[in-house]
């Protein structure tokens, strides 16, 4: 089996669940406790010695562009601009020459986990699998179930299986060989699912499955970008394990947690008079005035409360007021 290994982050989704906050960022760029999913995305790959990454990009592409300037990883990384969006499928056809014999590791750019890249390469090779998922143990509501035995997948379907399968849920994380690749359609836009995982298992490929049951959210909409990061702030061991403390080093920061779960970024002021918490996240260069009150809320850079503003489960940037629905 092919040990070589490139990587890719799918970041060129327009995010149409997560507005108000895609109204202003690429979703993978969304503040994300001081880092970004894309930069904890490359993080993770550059941790497990993947140091060749493209990105692909359509809705907002200029942030992408620039995010891939300013590239504070040292990593190799390759900018795959889609004029039009081609889906988890189409986006790897312009990449192929550059994917060359490697495998490639696919990561959605969306999504913010404690996923082990070196555990699934070791299972992907041992099992000498022509693709591998990052599972998660469970089904969530509404999508297609992957059904998995003794480590192999055997079936992705939303209709239950009833051949003595586990049932678990796709964790955006995968590896694809060469060989899965020769599967795909040549062109146009399509899924990775329908035209290249349902055909490999129609002629009994092995694809295997690696759980993972750690911390894990698709960032869909802004109560789950709020369910993520409160996590976060009552779990600080998961700052360092995600990668937002060594990604914030990069930039010259740290990373600091008060006992009562609240972040704040050292590049904003806040009045002494101001009552910060429980439960806040406060990004760069953002401005608290006098006596505000502020609780189970995240301020987006460049946020300005008022004096004697009350925030509560809300998450505000200088042009966005949202209230949390939990």
């Amino acid at each position: 089996m092919h040990a070589n290994f490139k990587g890719l982050v799918l970041a060129a989704g327009f995010g149409t669940r997560l507005r108000p906050l895609t109204n202003h960022y690429a979703k993978p760029l969304v503040p994300f406790f001081g880092a970004t999913p894309l930069e904890l995305a490359l993080w993770r790959l550059g941790a497990s010695g993947v140091n060749d990454i493209a990105i692909n990009s359509h809705y907002f592409p200029e942030q992408i562009a620039t995010f891939v300037g300013e590239n504070r990883h040292s990593l190799n990384i390759k900018l795959s601009y889609e004029p039009e969006i081609l889906g988890t499928g189409g986006a790897l056809n312009p990449l192929l020459p550059w994917i060359g014999d490697d495998s490639l590791i696919v990561i959605n750019g969306d999504v913010v986990s404690t996923v082990n890249i070196q555990n699934l390469i070791e299972t992907h090779l041992h099992r000498k699998a022509v693709a591998t998922m990052a599972l998660l143990p469970s089904v969530i509501p509404g999508e297609s179930s992957v059904f998995h035995q003794n480590g192999a997948i055997n079936s992705i379907s939303k209709i239950p299986v009833n051949n003595g399968s586990q049932a678990g849920n796709f964790a955006c994380v995968q590896i694809l060989s060469p060989e899965f690749l020769k599967l795909l359609p040549e062109n146009g836009a399509f899924d990775i699912i329908s035209k290249g995982y349902l055909p490999a298992l129609q002629r009994g490929m092995t694809i295997c499955a690696s759980i993972h049951d750690g911390y894990w959210f698709d960032l869909g909409t802004p109560e789950t970008y709020w369910a993520a990061i409160h996590q976060l702030l009552k779990r600080p061991a998961l700052v360092e394990a995600l990668g937002i403390k060594a990604c914030r080093a990069l930039n010259g920061r740290t990373t600091t947690l008060t006992s009562d779960g609240v972040f704040i970024d050292s590049w904003s002021a806040v009045d002494a008079t101001a009552t910060i918490g429980p439960a806040v996240v406060v990004e760069s260069n953002c401005s608290i005035s006098a006596n505000a009150l502020i609780s189970e809320s995240v301020l987006l850079p460049g946020a300005c409360v008022a004096p004697g503003e009350v925030i509560h489960q809300m998450i505000v940037g200088p042009k966005i007021r949202h209230q949390l629905s939990v």
